[in-house]
């Protein structure tokens, strides 16, 4: 049986309480600990079993969770263009990102990404989020939960 890592972030202890309350309430999670990351936020990590989905509404949509959205493969299919915004993004590229399985199909769901890279439309991007994504350059202490850090060449599986 594999573990999937997962991560809550949240503004604050007495959130981060809450929500990693929330999370061993609702599924089959280990919390490993937890790590003040500046700004008053703080992330903690989870682990949970891989071989059995522990979200009611992925099995009912029969998925199976990402691990912890660490990294994501995605391919860039549009822009986003917002006149007024907090002035710490005055000069970033907004791009949507679809997330796509290993060999390139298209899964479910869309994300509002910062792009670090000059990717462009069609590319295979790696998106990372949470305090990751803050990590990317140029972006430390800015108000971005993904960024583009990559732009994907080939992806290679073996199964």
């Amino acid at each position: 049986m594999g573990e999937a890592l997962g991560m809550i972030e949240t503004r604050g202890l007495v959130a981060m309480i809450e929500a990693a309350d929330a999370m061993v309430k609702a599924a089959k999670v280990t919390l490993v600990g937890y790590e003040k990351i500046g700004s008053g936020y703080v992330t903690s990590p989870g682990r949970t079993p891989t071989s059995r989905t522990s979200c009611p509404s992925a099995r009912r949509r029969n998925r199976t969770l990402p691990a912890a959205f660490l990294m994501i493969l995605a391919r860039v299919v549009g822009t986003v263009v917002a006149t007024r915004k907090d002035e710490r993004l005055l000069g970033s590229k907004f791009l949507l990102v679809r997330t796509i399985d290993p060999h390139g199909k298209d899964e479910a769901g869309y994300v509002v990404t910062v792009d670090t890279v000059d990717a462009g439309l069609g590319d295979k991007v790696l998106v990372v989020s949470g305090s990751s994504a803050r990590m990317a350059s140029g972006l430390k202490d800015c108000p971005i939960d993904a960024a583009i850090v990559g732009v994907v060449d080939t992806v290679e599986v073996r199964d």
